[in-house]
């Protein structure tokens, strides 16, 4: 699964740049550069699709790349958990439907869904698993 969240750049008028994300309105940044402000545009992703998830909100999907726009790709890690995210709302799983098809507690399945949380990725693919099992 891969992520790449399409974003425009804009001179701040002091040198240095701001970056958008259409698709993500709360994830605005800035940097000294172009190079600067995309890199602090992965992490504005991250926080911004972080508080999307923390109130059970929907994940936009990212939209084409428009002329003019640059991609900020996020990594697989944080891809798998949101479409982990994307897949229990879809089928109405909760954490604790989600434990018991794990077989391990509900704290265990908000740590596969924390975007900051280092999860092995082979544990959001088996919980991925069981969330497909799931709607059988």
């Amino acid at each position: 699964m891969r992520l790449a969240y399409p974003v425009d750049l804009t001179p701040d008028g002091q040198g240095g740049v701001i970056a958008r994300a259409p698709d993500v309105p709360s994830a605005l940044t800035l940097g000294r550069d172009e190079a600067a402000a995309l890199h602090w545009m992965q992490d504005a992703l991250l926080v911004a699709l972080s508080g999307l998830m923390d109130h059970g909100l929907e994940v936009p999907r990212p939209s084409a790349c428009k002329p003019g726009q640059r991609l900020v790709e996020l990594p697989q890690r944080l891809c798998l958990k949101l479409g982990l995210y994307q897949a229990m709302r879809a089928r109405g799983l909760s954490h604790s439907e989600l434990a018991a098809c794990l077989a391990c507690d509900a704290e265990q399945v908000r740590c596969l869904l924390d975007l900051d949380h280092e999860t092995e990725l082979e544990q959001v693919q088996a919980a991925l698993a069981a969330v497909e099992d799931s709607a059988r």
